[in-house]
């Protein structure tokens, strides 16, 4: 049942960098109901990396936007308000 899942890094579905898993416990009955991937120190390294840069991403579209607003949207409103054009 859980074999096919693992770490959502990157927008994909990947198993473990040395395709450890561990064991996936029915809570009702305590039978094994499959095997998930288990993360290793490489795996959190790549997810930290792939944040950080989507992260920067982010940061650069919403600085864009305000420098768009400050350069081109402000001054029009601007000069509508002060020069009555």
């Amino acid at each position: 049942m859980y074999e096919k899942f693992g770490q959502f890094i990157d927008g994909k579905w990947s198993h473990s960098s040395d395709k450890s898993t561990y064991e996936v416990i029915n809570p009702a009955n305590e039978e094994v109901i499959g095997h998930a991937s288990k993360a290793t120190k490489e795996d959190v390294d790549r997810a930290l990396k792939e944040l950080i840069k989507f992260n920067f991403q982010i940061q650069r579209q919403n600085y864009s936007r305000i420098q768009f607003y400050l350069l081109h949207i402000l001054p029009k409103e601007w000069m509508k308000k002060n020069l009555l054009i």
